[in-house]
């Protein structure tokens, strides 16, 4: 894939891209500086790794800082960027968290998975330990945390954070003697305070319950009910059969219209539940898109492109205008001499359209957040270390990081 150095990254599209050690403005009605930077190191208590801004996380990570403070809204004064890059060769992560106010950075060594901004923490199960920790500003030191973790027959833990990042939501799955699975899933305040168990499932056959999203009004917990295991073997998150949990009265299970449907991609956002399947000449993914307080359903046709027959992740904007997901055509899936192709798809959700939108990323990278005021999207490659910026007005991909985007932690009041 050609491509041009700029500032330390690698540019994919004639766009600019930030210097790293330049005040600059960001598109939106917020406007954030990056001042120039220091190098020299601060010592800091706990032994964890704290740079002010070291030359590779300067390069790697400030122009990021700039493409994602946008929106249209004011941000707080204390926000920092979670990043985690892979060691390769011993294992773990490098978790970084630069600051979006000072340029600041702070580096520490973890070894986990699930990574989860949420609020003014990251949380991640801890492989060597099975614990769940978290790390906060300003201290930036791992400790359990305080009220999510697993039993010792737990074996699987997931989360989902609410989108006005009040509530967190997370499934414990254990085994029963007789080797079904069982799921608790519990929905509590950011701080813990108003636990209640949404769902204590039944026990179920390989198939465990996982969180997805809650509403945009907090009232709904959407879910599916997996095969366990088999999203491992897929490049994509797939789903079986989706359902939502009334938070209100978590009393009962309701299978979603459709539902339970192919093990497939889908998402669910704004109002909306869009489903995925393989056309029978394997030609693209027709899409189904189905409103969900009325159960209407309009089937948009596949984008017609030969072998492309791996696709999920499916990305709602929180307007309800429009949707991304990633198509790949792959060979050799899983071996050394693997390769892929991956178009993303634009879906209009407003006219019922879908149109393949980019030339080929040659890497598996999902989409995981909308910025720009819903015009751009950040794709994360966790096989590259990486994370691209899509804009959907032309189709143009810049690699914006050599790392990969976590989310946004809000520090709390000191």
């Amino acid at each position: 894939m050609p491509s041009n150095p700029v500032g330390g990254f690698f540019r994919l599209t004639d766009a600019p891209v930030a210097h790293p050690y330049k005040p600059v403005a960001c598109v939106g009605t917020t406007h954030w500086g990056v001042r120039a930077l220091g190098f020299n190191s601060v010592p800091r208590k706990h032994s964890i790794g704290y740079i002010r801004a070291s030359a590779k996380w300067a390069r790697y990570i400030l122009p990021l800082l700039v493409l994602l403070m946008t929106g249209g809204f004011a941000q707080p004064a204390d926000v920092w960027q979670a990043f985690t890059q892979q060691d390769r060769t011993n294992g773990g992560q490098t978790v970084v968290f630069v600051s979006a106010v000072t340029g600041e950075s702070v580096q520490v060594q973890a070894n986990g998975r699930n990574y989860l901004a949420a609020g003014d923490s990251l949380i991640y199960l801890d492989l060597a330990t099975n614990v769940v920790m978290q790390l906060r500003p300003p201290e930036f030191v791992a400790q359990p945390h305080p009220f999510i973790q697993p039993s010792g027959n737990t074996r699987r833990i997931d989360w989902v954070v609410s989108p006005d990042n009040s509530k967190i939501a997370w499934t414990l799955v254990e085994p029963t003697p007789d080797g079904l699975l069982t799921t608790q899933t519990t929905v509590a305040s950011l701080d813990g305070t108003n636990p209640i168990v949404a769902l204590a499932d039944v026990p179920r056959d390989g198939i465990r319950a996982q969180p997805i999203s809650f509403s945009a009004d907090n009232t709904t917990l959407y879910m599916d009910f997996q095969p366990n295991g088999l999203n491992e073997l897929t490049p994509y998150t797939e789903y079986a059969g989706l359902f939502s949990i009334d938070l209100n009265a978590p009393t009962a299970v309701t299978m979603l219209p459709g539902e339970p449907g192919c093990f497939c991609g889908a998402g669910v956002g704004a109002g909306f539940l869009l489903r995925l399947t393989l056309t029978d000449s394997l030609n693209g993914f027709d899409l189904k898109l189905i409103e969900l307080a009325s159960a209407t359903e309009t089937l948009i046709p596949a984008v017609p492109l030969r072998n492309y027959t791996q696709a999920g992740e499916i990305l709602v904007a929180p307007d309800g205008k429009r949707a991304i997901y990633p198509l790949a055509q792959v060979t050799d899936f899983g071996a050394p001499t693997q390769t892929v192709r991956t178009v993303y798809v634009d879906i209009d959700l407003v006219n019922r359209t879908q149109r393949a939108l980019t030339a080929p990323l040659l890497t598996f990278a999902r989409p995981i957040a909308w910025t720009e005021n819903h015009s751009a999207v950040l794709l994360v490659s966790v096989t590259t270390d990486e994370t691209f910026k899509l804009w959907l007005d032309n189709g143009q991909v810049e690699r914006v990081a050599n790392a990969v985007y976590v989310g946004q932690i809000i520090s709390r009041e000191p």
